[in-house]
C-alpha cells in the first residue's frame, strides 16, 4: 500500500509515465475523432510545442484513404482552424525514430 507522501508504486509510476508518453487528445478533438474513427487504424495525439501546433495523426488503410480524405475535407470546411495534410509515411507512429 502507498502511504501519504511516499514514492508511488511501480504500477502507479508506469501508468503515469504511459499517460505522459501517450497523451489523450483533449475534448476539442471529440467530433473530428468520432466522425473519422471508422476509417482510422491507429491514432496518436501530439500536444502543442513551442514551435509546433497540436496535431492528431491518423494511420489509415490504403483502401480507406479516399473516404477519409472526403470526410476530413468536410470537417475542415466546417472549421477553418483545421488543417489536413498528407498522406505521409507512418513516421508519426514511430516517434523514437525521429
Amino acid at each position: 500500500l502507498r502511504q501519504s507522501g511516499s514514492e508511488p508504486s511501480g504500477t502507479e509510476y508506469l501508468r503515469r509515465a504511459a499517460r505522459i508518453a501517450k497523451p489523450a487528445p483533449p475534448a476539442a478533438w471529440r467530433t473530428l475523432r468520432a466522425k473519422l474513427a471508422p476509417l482510422v487504424s491507429a491514432e496518436r495525439y501530439q500536444p502543442a510545442r513551442a514551435v509546433l501546433p497540436e496535431a492528431l495523426y491518423h494511420l489509415v488503410a490504403r483502401d480507406a484513404v479516399v473516404r477519409y480524405t472526403i470526410v476530413a475535407a468536410g470537417l475542415r470546411h466546417a472549421d477553418a482552424a483545421l488543417s489536413l495534410t498528407g498522406p505521409w509515411p507512418p513516421f508519426a507512429f514511430a516517434p523514437e525514430m525521429l
